[in-house]
C-alpha cells in the first residue's frame, strides 16, 4: 500500500512533505560539496558554467535520494525508534549514491543497505538506450514547415488549453512581427486540426514537438540531431583514465544532457529560432535549451503561468533568460529554485479580454446557481495531489466533504467547482471495483456527496480549460487549496480569495496575513466563511479583512490594468528587433531591457544575470 507523505507526520504538527524536503535538500547539498572538485564536473563546468552545472546535478541527486529520504521520515515517524530492531533498512539500489549518503545519513532510524544487484542491470539498460539513440541520430532531421526565408523567428511552446484559452494567441497577435513558430505539445490532449488551420491562417508556422500533438497531417520533429557538437566537445575535454562509480554517473548524465543540448541546438538553427518561449517544469529539459540558445547566441524566455511555492521539489524548473513574472518575483515564481534566470521582467498578469469573457462566464454561473435558491456563492479550486507533494488525499477529499457539506446544509448556499483537472472529480473503475484510489482522485464517500450537490442545481463544476477568474466572478469570495495561483489571479482581479494551505508551509510569505488570507485549517476557514457571509446577506458595505488582498495586490501584479500581453509582445519584439539589427544576445537583452524601463519604471526590470559567457569551438 502506498504511503502518501504528506499524511505522515501530522501528529509532531510538521507535513511529512516538509520534513523529507528539509533533509533532502542538506543530504543533496553535502553532496554536491563532494562532487564539485571531480574531473567530469570540472569539464562540464568549463563548457556550461557553474551555476548551471552545480543546478543540474543538485536536481539529478536529489531525484535519486528523495525516495531514500521519504522511507526514512515515514520510518521515524511510525516506528519506535526505542527499539532499533523494529527498523528495516533502506536499501540503495546504486552503490555510488550509497557511498556518498553513508557518512552523511541521520545515525538514528533505519539506516542504508547497499543492493548491489541493481547496478549491472542499470548499465546495461543504459548501453542499450544510447546505442538506440544513436542509430535514431543518423538518420537526418526532417522538419516539412521549417521557414523557407532566413530570417530570425521566436519559437513559443504551445498546448491545447493554450489555444482553447487563446491566451498565447493574444500577445502573438500583437506582435509587431509575424515571425512565429508554434511549438506544440500534447500535455493537454491533441490539437484539433480546426484548431490548427486556424493559427497557420494567420501566417504562424507550427512544429509538433511530441508525437500526435495535433490532430491529422502534422510537421513532427524527429529526434535526429546529426552532429553531436556539444557531447563532442565534452567527450574530448573529459580524461581517459579510470574513473570511479560516481565519475561514471556524471559521465553519463553529462552526455545525456548534452545529448538533448544538441538536439535543441539543432531545432533552434533549423528553425531559425533566435527567442523561444517555454514552459517546461522538467530540469533536464529547461536546461538543455538555455544551454543551446547561449550557445547559438539566442534567448529562452519563462512567462509565468501560475504561482510557484519555494520548495526543492521545483529545482531548475524555469531556468530561461528572460523571465515575466507578474509582480515581485518572491511572490511569482520563488527565487531560491536555482533556476538560472539572468533577468526578471514585470508584465503583470491579465490582459483585458480574459476578464471581461470571465466577467460574462462569471455572471452567468451566478445567474444558474441563484435561479436554483442560492443567495450566497463560493468558488472553490483545488489542487494537484500525489504520494510525493505536499497535498495528499486525506487534505484533497477533507477540502471537498466540508464545502459540499455546507452546500448540502443550506440552501442559501451555492457553490462553483473549478478542478485543477477534471479527472480528479471522476472515479475510475478499478477504483470502484477493488476500492483503490488512484491519484488525484477523490474518495467514494466525497463523489456521492458530490453527486447529490450537483443534484441541487446550487452546485456547478466547470471545465478544467475555463480560466479560474470564471468561478472567481461568480462569487462572494473564494477558497483555494494551498497557495492557490487560481486564488492570486482573481486577487488581482480585485475578487475576494482565501489559501487554505492544510500542508502549513513554513516558508509561504502569506503566513504573515494567518486567518485573514492565508488559513491551516478547515475549521477556521468555515468560520471565516460564515462571517463573510452574515456580512454580505446583511449588505454589510463595511470593509472586513477576510479575502482582500489589497494590502499585498501591488506585489502581486503592480499594474492591475489588464495590459500583460502588450507589456510581453513588446518586449520580445525588442528582442527580435535587436537580432534584426545584428546585436550580440547581450546587447539584444540589454537594449530590450532599456526600451521596456524608459516606458515602464526601472524597477519593472530585475537583473539577476549569471556573468559565465559561453565558447563554442567547433
Amino acid at each position: 500500500m502506498t504511503t502518501w507523505i504528506a499524511d505522515v507526520g501530522t501528529s509532531s504538527g510538521i507535513n511529512g512533505y516538509y520534513q523529507t524536503e528539509r533533509l533532502a535538500n542538506s543530504l543533496t547539498k553535502g553532496i554536491i560539496s563532494d562532487i564539485k572538485t571531480l574531473e567530469p564536473y570540472v569539464t562540464l563546468t568549463n563548457i556550461i558554467g557553474s551555476n548551471i552545472t552545480d543546478s543540474y546535478f543538485t536536481a539529478e541527486i536529489k531525484t535519486l535520494i528523495w525516495p531514500l529520504v521519504k522511507d526514512y521520515v515515514i520510518c521515524i515517524n511510525n516506528t519506535n525508534l526505542s527499539n532499533p530492531s523494529l527498523t528495516e533498512p533502506i536499501l540503495v539500489k546504486r552503490p555510488f549514491i550509497y557511498d556518498l549518503l553513508t557518512s552523511r545519513w541521520p545515525k538514528t532510524g533505519p539506516q542504508l543497505e547497499c543492493n548491489n544487484n541493481w547496478e549491472w542491470l542499470s548499465q546495461i539498460k543504459y548501453a542499450m538506450k544510447i546505442f538506440a539513440k544513436n542509430t535514431l541520430d543518423m538518420v537526418p532531421t526532417v522538419g516539412f514547415n521549417t521557414p523557407k526565408s532566413q530570417a530570425n523567428r521566436i519559437g513559443v511552446e504551445c498546448c491545447r488549453n493554450e489555444l482553447l484559452r487563446n491566451s498565447i494567441l493574444r500577445w502573438i497577435d500583437n506582435l509587431e512581427t509575424d515571425r512565429t513558430t508554434l511549438c506544440l505539445l500534447k500535455s493537454t490532449g491533441f490539437i484539433s486540426s480546426q484548431d490548427l488551420h486556424a493559427v497557420r491562417s494567420d501566417n504562424i508556422l507550427t512544429v509538433d514537438l511530441d508525437k500526435k500533438a495535433s490532430e491529422g497531417i502534422h510537421d513532427y520533429w524527429r529526434t535526429g540531431i546529426g552532429k553531436k557538437h556539444t557531447l563532442r566537445k565534452y567527450q574530448y575535454n573529459k580524461a581517459t583514465s579510470k574513473h570511479s562509480p560516481i565519475e561514471k554517473w556524471i559521465n553519463r548524465r553529462a552526455s545525456i544532457l548534452l545529448r538533448r543540448v544538441d538536439y535543441w541546438r539543432k531545432f533552434f538553427t533549423k528553425n531559425q529560432i533566435k527567442v523561444y518561449v517555454h514552459y517546461t517544469v522538467e530540469h533536464e529539459e529547461g536546461i538543455a535549451k538555455q544551454i543551446a540558445l547561449n550557445l547559438e547566441g539566442g534567448i529562452l524566455v519563462f512567462i509565468q503561468r501560475s504561482h510557484m511555492v519555494s520548495v526543492g521539489g521545483s529545482i531548475a524548473r524555469r531556468s530561461c533568460h528572460v523571465c515575466f513574472c507578474w509582480g515581485n518575483p518572491v511572490y511569482a515564481i520563488g527565487t531560491h529554485n536555482h533556476n538560472n534566470i539572468d533577468f526578471y521582467v514585470i508584465s503583470g498578469a491579465n490582459d483585458k479580454e480574459t476578464t471581461v469573457h470571465a466577467k460574462s462566464l462569471g455572471h452567468s454561473y451566478r445567474n444558474k446557481v441563484s435561479t436554483a435558491g442560492a443567495k450566497f456563492v463560493i468558488s472553490i479550486f483545488d489542487n494537484a495531489s500525489s504520494p510525493n507533494i505536499m497535498y495528499g488525499e486525506t487534505a484533497l477529499n477533507d477540502f471537498y466533504t466540508y464545502l459540499l457539506r455546507w452546500v448540502m446544509n443550506d440552501q442559501d448556499n451555492g457553490l462553483i467547482i473549478k478542478p485543477k483537472k477534471n479527472l480528479a472529480l471522476q472515479l475510475a473503475n478499478a477504483h470502484q471495483i477493488h476500492h483503490h484510489q488512484p491519484h488525484d482522485r477523490i474518495s467514494i464517500a466525497v463523489h456521492k456527496l458530490l453527486i447529490d450537490a450537483v443534484a441541487t442545481g446550487r452546485c456547478l463544476i466547470l471545465d478544467e480549460s475555463d480560466a479560474p477568474e470564471c468561478a472567481a466572478y461568480a462569487a462572494d469570495i473564494s477558497v483555494g487549496l494551498g497557495y492557490s495561483t487560481a486564488i492570486t489571479r482573481s486577487a488581482i482581479e480585485n475578487l475576494r480569495g482565501i489559501h487554505c494551505d492544510l500542508s502549513k508551509n513554513p516558508d509561504d510569505h502569506l503566513q504573515n496575513y494567518l486567518n485573514t488570507l492565508m488559513f491551516n485549517d478547515l475549521d477556521s476557514i468555515m468560520e471565516a466563511i460564515t462571517t463573510h457571509k452574515q456580512h454580505v446577506i446583511a449588505g454589510d458595505v463595511l470593509p472586513s479583512l477576510i479575502g482582500d488582498h489589497s494590502a499585498i495586490v501591488k506585489q502581486l501584479d503592480p499594474f492591475q490594468d489588464g495590459k500583460a500581453t502588450d507589456r510581453i509582445a513588446d518586449y520580445l519584439s525588442y528582442l527580435i528587433q535587436g537580432y534584426d539589427h545584428g546585436y550580440s544576445k547581450d546587447l539584444v537583452i540589454e537594449s530590450a531591457n532599456k526600451k521596456f524601463v524608459s516606458k515602464w519604471g526601472e524597477d519593472k526590470v530585475i537583473s539577476n544575470a549569471n556573468t559565465f559567457r559561453y565558447q563554442d569551438h567547433e
